[in-house]
């Protein structure tokens, strides 16, 4: 327990698939993603505590309650992310709940809001008509 405080700031793995190449597509938004002050430089490395939390959180708190989720959602998922499995998205599909659930997916990577023109506008506007759809 004493060391927690090191191995949490410490580097887990090297990872392509943490550079901001393998993430954002459009290079405007990469560089504005990369120079972003609240963004961790891990040098595309994961970080331990980053990744027991994310693995925590989708495996054991949420995986096991996926069948109590009856809110409506938008699940939009990137067909080319190397940074997450797209498995989660599909079994959060079939085992939620909701009777309100949709499921968009494209052809982008992980930072799907950092897609260039034309598919942005499409991601944009499927997000807005989902939007649109329930507050009206």
């Amino acid at each position: 327990i004493s060391s927690l405080p090191f191995v949490s700031t410490s580097y887990l793995i090297p990872s392509s698939s943490a550079s901001a190449e393998r993430q954002y597509r459009d290079p405007e938004k990469r560089e504005e993603c990369e120079s972003d002050p609240l963004c961790a430089s891990t040098g595309g490395k994961i970080m331990p505590i980053s990744a027991l939390t994310c693995v925590e959180l989708a495996n054991v708190v949420l995986g096991e309650h996926l069948g109590e989720i009856s809110v409506p959602f938008l699940c939009m998922v990137a067909r080319e992310d190397v940074v997450v499995k797209n498995e989660g998205s599909h079994r959060l599909m079939e085992e939620a709940a909701s009777t309100d659930k949709e499921m968009k997916e494209y052809d982008a990577l992980h930072g799907l809001l950092c897609e260039p023109k034309p598919l942005i506008d499409v991601i944009h506007g499927d997000l807005l008509a989902w939007i649109d759809k329930r507050s009206s």
